[in-house]
């Protein structure tokens, strides 16, 4: 948890790999796909899936390289089950899967709040790099030099940080913010 801010994972968007080429003709004839080669060369399959207890839909990306991606995981094991779950109903259906596919995280979404409000005016300046537009978007877009790490701030203290791999990552992200807002005299 960073410096006493509690932070949650709202996204996360994993990639898994096959392993061996894929034939989208023989997924598409499951129930729940989507596949329009002229228009994405790719293949949707949404469906339904427990989650938490409760029934959820999931949308999960194939393409014919093997590859696929899941976008909507709460966390690391919530992915491997989705994908674990695409790899059953493949062979349910009679399709060649030769191994289980590792899943590797792309990135996270996590929210936090610093539980105070910000000048996002006077962070523009203080912030080398930051943008801040209220007319088209009613946050600071950040980030800090040499990372990969973005940040959306709202006066209210609420931030979105994108682009961690891990929640480890995430979680020091947000420090690293607090700090430079704390050094900036943004926040306390």
């Amino acid at each position: 948890m960073p410096l006493g801010i509690e932070s949650h994972i709202v996204n996360m968007v994993v990639s898994a790999d096959l392993g061996h080429p894929l034939s989208l003709e023989a997924v598409a004839k499951l129930p729940g796909t989507c596949y329009r080669p002229t228009v994405f060369p790719g293949l949707t399959y949404a469906f339904a899936i427990r989650r938490s207890f409760k029934r959820c839909r999931a949308k999960v990306l194939l393409f014919s390289s093997g590859k696929m991606i899941y976008a909507g995981a709460k966390s690391v094991p919530e992915a491997r089950h989705v994908v674990s779950e695409v790899v059953k109903r493949l062979k349910e259906a009679g399709i060649v899967v030769l191994n289980e596919p590792k899943v590797e995280v792309q990135n996270i979404v996590v929210t936090a709040s610093l539980n105070r409000n910000l000048d996002l005016s006077k962070a523009t300046t203080a912030l080398e790099g930051a943008v801040y537009e209220p007319s088209h978007f009613p946050a600071l877009r950040y980030k800090i030099h040499g990372s990969n790490i973005a940040y959306v701030i709202f006066a209210n203290g609420k931030l979105n940080c994108v682009g961690a791999k891990s929640a480890t990552e995430a979680s020091q992200a947000i420090d690293k913010l607090l700090l430079i807002l704390r050094e900036k005299g943004l926040t306390t």
